[in-house]
């Protein structure tokens, strides 16, 4: 803050009437004033001062003494006023002669202040508060105090906002790396789930399962087309606040003079600005279009991997059904052996029985024991032939 080098008196209530007569301005272009003025001004203290009776500590000590006669009275307040009256206006021309030179010496250190205060707040044209300070007329040193005082208030107001700022940009910034990590290590993780999804899956067209050649092609490109994607946006952001701060100083000009120059520049760029706009626009959809496409690719790969998985349930039921069934016809071909074994133990028998029964009586008994073999040949080979289609199915 600037100090002030000399102290400005309080000037008393007869120099204000001095003082009303004039004003200063802002820069310092005073108006003199005339002779005329000055008469004026004599005549209005004189008549002021004439207009008045005995001063105040007269009075008072007129008050304290004893009443004497009314024509001694008159004579004393004659002669009192006329050597008050006398004395008041010497006293009253020499304090407006001071107060003359005082004048002279406010008006030059007030020329020395507005000078050195415009200086420093056309040496801060950049900021806008500057722009708007206002000082009355026939400012005086509290004034510019005040002025420099808020001014300097300004400064440390800015100088704070800028330290919270750059302290918020810091944690903003160690924020956006810790996203960016834990970013970093989820798309890892998605990424090699996404190499394992594509490598249990299989081609639609060939039917065959894919290399570890074209995964790796596929994660690059889909990486490459996400790079692109995030430069795009960032630019579109870019674009989109620049366009908001030109559209804000294309609103601003109807405040000051308007420039139609500018004006129009601001307008061409403005339209070039809208072209740009919608040329992103249409980056932005075809790097959508390849977006989907990839997740389409990704949801297809996902759906082959279930229906493959699907198949191979279906495949491993009908293997189990079939073991049950192939075992239950082993059980049968069991039972029909089991069987077969008994006839042949029966017929042994029979064999045997017939060896020792050689005898005429029992030659009926014979015969009916020959027709008995006769059918259980028969039988014999009906299962013999129930054995061998067995066994061919289940060879088949």
């Amino acid at each position: 803050m600037v100090t002030l080098a000399h102290t400005i008196r309080r000037p008393s209530r007869k120099t204000f009437l001095l003082a009303t007569t004039h004003k200063v301005s802002y820069y310092g272009n005073q108006r003199p004033i005339n002779d005329e003025q000055k008469n004026n001004c004599f005549a209005s203290v004189g008549k002021m001062e004439d207009e008045k009776d005995v001063p105040e500590h007269e009075s008072e000590n007129i008050d304290d003494q004893k009443p004497l006669d009314e024509d001694e009275n008159l004579k004393i307040e004659d002669e009192v006023q006329s050597q008050e009256a006398d004395l008041n206006k010497e006293n009253i021309i020499t304090s407006i002669l001071k107060s003359f030179k005082e004048r002279e010496d406010l008006i030059s250190k007030n020329d020395f202040f507005q000078h050195r205060l415009s200086v420093f707040v056309k040496g801060c044209e950049e900021k806008d508060y500057f722009q708007k300070l206002e000082l009355p007329v026939g400012a005086n040193e509290e004034t510019f105090k005040a002025a420099l005082e808020k001014i300097n208030n300004k400064f440390t107001e800015i100088e704070e906002n800028q330290r919270e700022s750059t302290e918020q940009l810091a944690s903003l910034e160690a924020k956006n790396i810790e996203k960016e990590k834990e970013w970093n290590e989820l798309n890892s993780s998605f990424v090699e789930l996404k190499g394992r999804i594509a490598l249990s899956s299989v081609n639609s067209d060939n039917g065959q399962r894919f290399t570890k050649e074209e995964v790796r092609e596929f994660l690059r490109k889909e990486e490459e087309v996400r790079k692109i994607l995030e430069e795009v946006q960032l630019q579109s952001i870019k674009k989109r606040y620049y366009l908001k701060e030109l559209i804000e100083e294309k609103m601003n000009l109807v405040e000051g003079p308007l420039d139609f120059g500018e004006y129009e520049t601001m307008c061409t760029g403005t339209e070039n600005n809208a072209e740009v706009i919608k040329q992103l626009k249409e980056e932005i959809r075809g790097y959508a279009k390849k977006a989907a496409n990839v997740v389409n690719i990704l949801s297809h790969l996902r759906q082959k991997l279930h229906s493959a998985q699907t198949d191979k349930c279906a495949a491993k039921e009908k293997e189990i059904s079939l073991e049950d069934e192939l075992k239950e016809m082993r059980n049968h071909l069991f039972e029909e052996k089991m069987k077969y074994a008994h006839m042949n133990e029966k017929n042994e028998e029979l064999q045997h029985r017939s060896i020792l029964l050689q005898h005429p009586r029992l030659i009926e008994d014979h015969n009916n024991l020959l027709v008995e073999n006769e059918q259980i040949k028969n039988d014999l080979e009906v299962l013999k032939n129930t054995y061998k289609s067995l066994m061919k199915i289940t060879s088949k």
